[in-house]
């Protein structure tokens, strides 16, 4: 895996630049990005920080400001910095003002329409935080989407990937010895994904977990049976559900949202708010 940086900087909620990196770091199964982003930046000192930030860390800086002021104030500090930068709006907005001998409308029409994104967002945010790792069965009758997975296949983060762009989502942990609530067969299988990985990459996710915490690597928790037992359950729960299953253990998280992004804009799945 390819680890690095990268800072993505937006002056509104974030939605364009969301959309292209999932899109572009598809592209990119061997790396491992950690993305750091920045939403609603409306002053130079806060851009500042955020080139100082980039210093430290050496990373990539992806933009997509449409003021025109903050942007050519970036632009501007970071030609004094050994920073690479990449400018995913500015260079269109110029090219559409020339040919028009026009200029870019005032924000405040965008903005009203951006709010209403924005509260869309905290609402998918509220939704799947409070629908995490099963606490509220009835929330899966209302769920977008719903993950299924056993321990350490990133449910949760993936989970918020997701609502980060307007999705409410619900989550289950499979445990063999759980009941699976009566919910779960009530909800249309093409709102259903099932995550699983291999005994290999769960083993080592799950040793490390256990030493983080101070505890023995060789637990139950992670005992190559145990894992066994967990992965062929959640299996046979998901042919049961008919459900489509992505394997993580290769892929980064947001791999794995740019596949059940595609999914479910390729079969049409309506929100269900």
């Amino acid at each position: 895996m390819f680890d690095f940086t990268l800072i993505a900087i937006s002056d509104s909620a974030g939605d364009t630049i969301d959309a292209i990196l999932l899109e572009v770091l598809a592209q990119f199964p061997n790396s491992n990005p950690r993305i750091i982003p920045y939403q609603f930046i409306s002053s130079e000192s806060q851009i500042d920080e955020i080139i100082k930030q980039a210093e430290e860390t050496n990373a990539l800086i992806v933009h997509s400001i449409i003021n025109h002021d903050l942007r050519n104030y970036l632009h501007h500090s970071l030609s004094h910095h050994n920073l690479k930068t990449y400018d995913l709006i500015g260079p269109l907005l110029s090219g559409i003002e020339d040919m028009t001998d026009d200029t870019p409308s005032s924000r405040l029409h965008r903005i009203d329409r951006l709010n209403e994104t924005y509260f869309q967002r905290i609402e998918a945010l509220e939704f799947t935080v409070q629908n995490d790792d099963g606490k509220n069965p009835p929330g899966l009758l209302k769920a977008d989407i719903i993950l299924l997975g056993i321990s350490r296949t990133s449910k949760t983060p993936l989970s918020m990937i997701l609502a980060n762009r307007n999705l409410k989502v619900a989550n289950l942990p499979l445990v063999p010895e759980s009941t699976l609530p009566q919910e779960i067969w009530h909800v249309d299988q093409l709102r259903i994904i099932g995550l699983t990985t291999t005994p290999e990459v769960l083993s080592n996710y799950r040793q490390e977990r256990m030493k983080a915490y101070g505890l023995s690597p060789t637990s139950t928790y992670s005992n190559d049976n145990r894992i066994r037992k967990e992965l062929d359950y959640a299996d046979s729960i998901y042919r049961q559900l008919e459900c489509l299953v992505i394997n993580t253990a290769t892929r980064s998280i947001e791999e794995t949202a740019s596949i059940i992004l595609a999914y479910f804009n390729n079969h049409h799945i309506p929100k269900m708010s």
